[in-house]
């Protein structure tokens, strides 16, 4: 979804980031707890050098998280799950 939204690099993996945390956040409040939500694999906050990166990074997160359509959207999917028929198909 980040990447066809046509961001790339560290731009993508806080998306990324941004969206697991959407998703846990929503897991939580539907009583699905942490193994419903999904796990980040990008990691994209994560790394910085000194406290100062990493209170940069983390309040890039935090915009990412609030303002981001590719996490709202994201959010949305998350809180209404496609469900899988009978016949395999989604609906």
């Amino acid at each position: 979804m980040a990447s066809g939204a046509g961001l790339v690099g560290r731009d993508r993996d806080v998306a990324v980031d941004a969206c697991c945390l959407a998703a846990a956040m929503a897991a939580k409040r539907s009583g699905r707890g942490a193994a419903a939500a999904a796990a980040s694999h990008t990691m994209g906050t994560r790394g910085a050098g000194d406290l100062a990166s990493e209170v940069q990074l983390l309040g890039r997160l935090a915009r990412v998280l609030r303002r981001s359509p590719v996490v709202h959207a994201f959010a949305a999917r998350a809180r209404h799950p496609a469900t899988v028929t009978d016949k395999g198909a989604y609906r």
